[in-house]
């Protein structure tokens, strides 16, 4: 999230850039990433699930999905700092193309302050070997 072109991948559900490089997410965030290769990639997501919001919301599952296919379905038992990794099948992917990353959050927190639901805090997010 730190990247200066970072925005330019944002399509859903993602907020502003803080200056140490994380992004409060909507409850749906989606976010399109140029594929290199489409052969032995992992998504891999690094978040954390705000103690803020987790008293309220408590456990919480979320889906990851990469061009629609959903990868995995995980539940968090409890709040802090996350790490997201898993094989993403080569059919999902076309080399040199886009891939649109989606994530839902089933219970997202909703502030008290503006009314807003929000998921999580996310740090990075890409395609890993």
């Amino acid at each position: 999230m730190a990247d200066n072109t970072a925005t330019s991948h944002f399509v859903h559900d993602l907020g502003r850039i803080s200056p140490d490089g994380w992004v409060f997410t909507g409850p749906s965030p989606t976010l399109k990433i140029m594929t290199v290769l489409a052969h032995d990639l992992k998504l891999r997501v690094e978040f954390t699930l705000w103690e803020v919001a987790f008293r309220d919301t408590g456990p919480v599952q979320l889906q990851f999905s990469v061009n629609g296919f959903v990868l995995a379905n995980v539940r968090y038992d409890s709040p802090g700092q996350k790490i997201f990794e898993y094989p993403v099948p080569p059919e999902h992917l076309t080399a040199g193309e886009e891939a649109t990353v989606s994530i839902l959050v089933d219970k997202p927190w909703l502030s008290p302050q503006d009314g807003q639901k929000y998921g999580f805090i996310l740090q990075r997010v890409g395609f890993v070997r």
